[in-house]
């Protein structure tokens, strides 16, 4: 896999759009959206000021992150993943080519990364659900294994969920959700780069007269809601049983992981099941011995969509 600088992909991804002709308008921020005299129109705030620039849309676009105002002011939520991340100098003698990752409930029930970009530095994080205090684990992390940090700093994205379907009507125009707006993020990694911009694909294909929405977004769906219900079972797993599990998946997956992407869990997963049965059997008893019916439901949900 490729790691990535996300800032330097949006700056790349709104470099092109000039050159293609969007119009493109700094320092504004989204006020509101409604409807007058039979027009839909999208209000923005001017560097801060009581000045407002107005906007008519047939189709609007909601790409705008997890902190998303239009989700509040259609009366959607999403839960929010908090993460905090620093550069920090690489242990004395660590190799500059390994990635390391934490499983270790005592620190954050995700996990802890360390991923070196030179010969002496890199950059540590984690990330908690909301409601949960993520400097607190952070420190400990640090504290414990006597890390020196450099430039820390703090992030926010959503929690996926499989319920919603980020194409709305709103008095007949479409609204179309994309990226952390629409929770386009895979909960094995609380990563989105790839996944939001397949979701800016479909909205392209939909606004363009390319095909329906829904007919695109049915595999981001599914690849989604595969990542979603391994986030459900790792949630429940406790530090014995991710010795456990790492030790199955070295002897009998390492193979299986290396050459398919972690943006293809959807074409992953059956695999894992037939080359290691345990997984499966671990999955099942962490998956419903609790919230049976939010599962269900979600899975049902998923189907139906599929199906439709």
């Amino acid at each position: 896999d490729i790691i990535v600088n996300r800032k330097n992909i949006i700056r790349y991804l709104e470099e092109i759009a000039r050159r293609k002709g969007i119009e493109v308008f700094n320092g504004v921020k989204f006020e509101d959206v409604f409807k007058e005299d039979h027009k839909f129109m999208v209000k923005f705030r001017i560097n801060g000021k009581d000045k407002f620039l107005y906007h008519e849309f047939d189709n609007l676009i909601v790409a705008n992150g997890a902190k998303s105002r239009v989700l509040e002011i259609l009366g959607k939520k999403l839960k929010k993943v908090f993460l905090y991340q620093s550069k920090v100098l690489l242990p004395e003698n660590y190799k500059s080519d390994t990635v390391k990752i934490w499983f270790d409930r005592k620190y954050t029930d995700y996990f802890v990364w360390l991923i070196p970009y030179s010969e002496y530095e890199g950059v540590l994080g984690l990330c908690v659900d909301e409601g949960e205090n993520v400097l607190e684990g952070f420190k400990k992390f640090v504290r414990d294994f006597n890390f020196k940090l450099l430039e820390p700093e703090k992030g926010v994205t959503t929690y996926y969920d499989p319920l919603f379907i980020p194409h709305i009507k709103f008095n007949g125009q479409n609204i179309y959700f994309t990226g952390d707006a629409a929770g386009h993020v895979k909960m094995t990694t609380v990563g989105g780069t790839v996944t939001g911009i397949w979701g800016a694909y479909c909205v392209a294909k939909a606004i363009t007269g390319n095909g329906r929405f829904e007919n695109c977004y049915k595999k981001l769906k599914f690849e989604l809601d595969v990542h979603y219900f391994i986030r459900k079972v790792m949630e429940k797993i406790e530090n014995d049983e991710f010795d456990l599990l790492l030790k199955k998946v070295e002897k009998k997956l390492s193979k299986l992981f290396y050459y398919t992407p972690r943006d293809r869990a959807r074409k992953l997963i059956f695999k894992i099941f037939k080359n290691e049965p345990f997984i499966l059997y671990l999955g099942a008893k962490k998956l419903f011995s609790e919230e049976q019916g939010k599962i269900f439901k979600s899975f049902d949900s998923m189907l139906r969509f599929l199906l439709k």
